[in-house]
């Protein structure tokens, strides 16, 4: 400093001391007079008005009077402390480096100090203490420095520049922060600082990195309103605000061109960052949002990360919690152990892989019309409500294995272009895939669909779904099931399956290589119809079958119906009170002479049945449909199931008697058992033949007249015999053929006459046989006549 400077001006002058910047006829007062300075301090000005006028004069005005950053300083904080309202109007000043590092920045009243449209070299106030409002709006200020600082009124920025770097770890705001439309060129770090009241960077533009780690952001004053907004702002550089704390904070139309990271922060009220934009990787991971958070209509251009964050809603039910409603996922998409209460992702497209492994909803999920484009993995989901992916398409495979659907579920109207996989997924609540159509193959092996059925609706419904690739539903479980209007293209398993409750099925083929596979289904009740066109094959081997009607869409069509079923090893009488109606089937049975284990095969499918149809395993059929049918009180249908597993029963033992790998005595023994089965089939059919066995009783004599009438003498008889069939023709050869005739009567019926009988040992063997013979088959008329009345 000059000595005159160091001297001070005149502490006795009025007005506290120097000239005053006007005098009376409105001139400019002498500017040079003399700050005051202590030791070791700043000096100071006891005339605000020379402050002013040093504050206001341009900087090659203050090197022309020889004053200082110091004197500049010093007239700054005077008219800080000491000026009112219209002193502290400092707009459109030039000052050099304000320091006010580890100073109490007070004054004697709260005046806010007007810097509008100022130009700053730097602002620092490292420590320090400013109980003061500032207002920068449309200022142009270099570094800001505000390191530890505690500033206790509003600080605005408005419209400015900040041509440095910002800096204001650990510091605290208790007023106002905004800075609405500033442009940042350096760096802004708020690293654990404290933001207490409302924070505005709306339209701001970050160009180089912004970091607020760990800081705070509650606002007070407006408790059901924002208290730190970003809308529409710009982010050039990265944006790190990890372990960050927000009340409520808007992040509305933000651009973050490049790397945003939010990782393990907390947003304990509403957060809305509907329209912003992610140019690059988003990283959300480990965050909880307390309140209601929007990404409405947000484009993600990189990987986002939602993984291990919770979304736990705020009061309003009539909103979602997490809002992701028109989404853009353009690269990786991953909430794996995300949770949610209420989410809605409906019109979302996800260009890149989609994660939700582990997810949990415990209420509502909506996932209407997204478009899937890659791989969607959601292995191992709990969805606790409903939800809604009605119109959703999915271009590339989607995996819900082991996921849990805890209430009702709706893929009504999706588009599967790839692998659907749904395997061991439970559907606890009412689920509905209807006029969903699934281009590769489908996979619902061990899913569970326990959803309630009721007259208005079954658990599950495919209705009017298309299958155009293989569908595996090995081992699913279904309360009820609704498959009608169903196409297939090709084959569907359905081995294992169980229906407590009931099936429907109005499946039709688009390919000849299609076949239905129910091996070891259980269908306890339910309706099978085949298409007016286009008829489906269904394997039933080893099926369990209760009151399930077969049917066909055309009346004219039905004596056609069982050639598509396969019935092999089929339980038909399983479930107590429920068995096959084998009477819905009489005239088709009839007509093909009770055949039930013939069908037509499908040779275009390469499918291959789980049991062959040997003689025992055909055998083993009819005697369940056999037992099924007489439980149900269908005599007939019994009967005649007995006679046809008779039938294969005897072939089962002329192949065994046939076979040389088995012992001896295994095939004579077999070898009696089918000439048995075959005496019984041939005579009475198994007592089903009554009017066979009544022919066969009053016919069998006549087998034995021959022996007798042309035995020769070891047949001979009082009758006498014939040389000659010749001799027929003669009176005499008439009357020993009506005599033997009579004799085989009279000893088939054991009535004896005594005039007539066998002379020879051979004859008097034969007429003893008779007796036999009648004695047996009169008990098969008996037995027949049994049958018949049960009928």
């Amino acid at each position: 400093m000059s000595d005159e400077q160091e001297a001070g001006p005149d502490p006795d002058a009025g007005g506290g001391g120097g000239t005053t910047p006007e005098d009376g006829d409105g001139s400019v007062a002498d500017t040079t007079a003399e700050p005051r300075t202590d030791p070791g301090d700043l000096p100071t000005y006891d005339d605000v008005a020379t402050a002013r006028e040093v504050l206001r004069a341009s900087p090659a005005e203050r090197d022309e009077r020889g004053l200082t950053d110091d004197d500049v300083r010093a007239a700054f904080r005077t008219v800080i402390d000491e000026g009112d309202r219209e002193e502290k109007d400092l707009s459109g000043v030039t000052l050099p480096a304000l320091d006010l590092d580890y100073e109490v920045v007070d004054g004697t009243n709260k005046h806010p100090v007007d810097l509008r449209g100022a130009t700053v070299e730097k602002l620092s106030a490292e420590r320090g203490t400013i109980r003061i409002p500032l207002h920068l709006e449309d200022a142009t200020v270099g570094d800001i420095q505000l390191e530890g600082a505690h500033v206790t009124q509003d600080l605005i920025l408005d419209d400015a520049t900040v041509t440095g770097d910002v800096d204001t770890f650990e510091a605290v705001f208790d007023g106002d922060l905004e800075c609405r439309g500033t442009t940042f060129e350096g760096a802004v770090e708020l690293d654990e600082g404290s933001f207490h009241d409302d924070v505005s960077f709306d339209e701001a533009t970050f160009e180089s990195g912004f970091a607020a780690r760990n800081a705070e952001f509650f606002g007070e004053s407006h408790l059901l309103d924002d208290s730190t907004s970003f809308d529409e702002a710009t982010f050039a550089g990265e944006a790190d605000l990890r372990h960050t704390d927000f009340g409520y904070a808007r992040f509305e139309g933000v651009a973050f061109e490049s790397d945003a990271t939010f990782e393990e922060a907390d947003f304990r009220g509403d957060v809305e960052f509907d329209g912003a934009t992610f140019g690059d990787e988003a990283d959300f991971d480990e965050i909880r949002f307390g309140g209601d958070a929007s990404f409405a209509g947000v484009t993600f251009g990189g990987l986002a990360h939602f993984r291990g964050s919770v979304f736990e809603g705020g009061a309003r039910v009539l909103e979602a919690d997490a809002a992701f409603q028109d989404v853009s996922f353009e690269g990786e998409a991953d909430f794996t152990r995300a949770g949610f209460r209420v989410a809605d992702f409906t019109g979302t497209s996800f260009a890149g892989p989609a994660t939700f492994t582990e997810l949990a909803a415990s209420d509502d999920l909506t996932l209407a019309d997204c478009e899937f484009d890659a791989e969607l993995h959601a292995e191992e989901a709990v969805l606790d409500g409903d939800v809604d992916a009605t119109g959703a398409a999915f271009a590339a495979p989607v995996v819900f294995e082991e996921a849990e659907f805890g209430d009702d579920a709706s893929f009504a109207d999706c588009r599967f272009d790839a692998l659907a996989d749904f395997d061991e997924v439970l559907f606890d609540g009412d689920t509905t895939f209807e006029a969903a159509t699934f281009e590769d193959e489908a996979d619902f092996r061990g899913t569970e669909f326990l959803g309630d059925a009721n007259h208005l609706a079954d658990g599950i419904s495919f209705a009017d779904c298309r299958f155009e690739a293989h569908t595996d539903f090995d081992d699913a479980a279904f309360t009820s099931a609704d498959f009608g209007g169903v196409t297939f293209g090709a084959p569907a398993d359905f081995t294992g399956a169980t229906f407590d409750d009931r099936l429907v099925c109005l499946a039709s083929a688009t390919t000849a290589a299609t076949y239905l596979d129910f091996t070891d289904a259980k269908i306890k009740r339910g309706r099978i119809v085949q298409p007016e066109s286009s008829w489906i094959h269904y394997d039933m081997t080893r099926a369990s079958l209760g009151d399930v009607a077969l049917d066909a869409e055309r009346e004219s069509d039905r004596r056609e119906l069982l050639d598509y079923f396969r019935f092999c090893n089929t339980e038909f009488d399983e479930f107590d009170g429920l068995a096959f109606d084998f009477s819905d089937h009489t005239d088709y049975l009839d007509r093909n002479e009770w055949v039930l284990h013939d069908f037509t095969e499908n040779d275009a499918a390469d499918h291959e049945f789980a049991v062959e149809m040997t003689p025992g395993v055909t055998e083993t059929t009819y005697l369940k449909a056999k037992n099924a049918a007489s439980a149900a009180g269908e005599m007939k249908a019994a009967g005649e199931f007995r006679v046809k597993r008779q039938a294969f029963s005897r072939r089962k033992h002329i192949d065994i008697a046939k076979d040389p790998s088995v012992s001896l005595g295994a095939r004579l023994q077999n070898a009696a058992r089918a000439a048995e089965n075959g005496f019984l089939g041939l005579t009475c059919g198994h007592g089903m033949r009554l009017m066979r066995i009544a022919l066969v009783f009053l016919l069998a004599p006549l087998l034995f007249v021959p022996f007798y009438t042309f035995g020769g003498p070891a047949f001979a008889t009082t009758t006498g015999q014939l040389d000659s069939l010749s001799e027929l023709a003669t009176p005499a050869g008439q009357e020993v053929l009506l005599g033997n005739i009579h004799l085989s009567y009279i000893s088939y019926t054991t009535i004896g006459y005594g005039n007539e009988a066998p002379t020879a040992i051979a004859g008097r063997l034969m007429a003893s046989s008779e007796a036999f013979l009648s004695t047996v088959l009169a008990a098969l008329v008996v037995y027949a006549l049994v049958k018949r009345s049960e009928l």
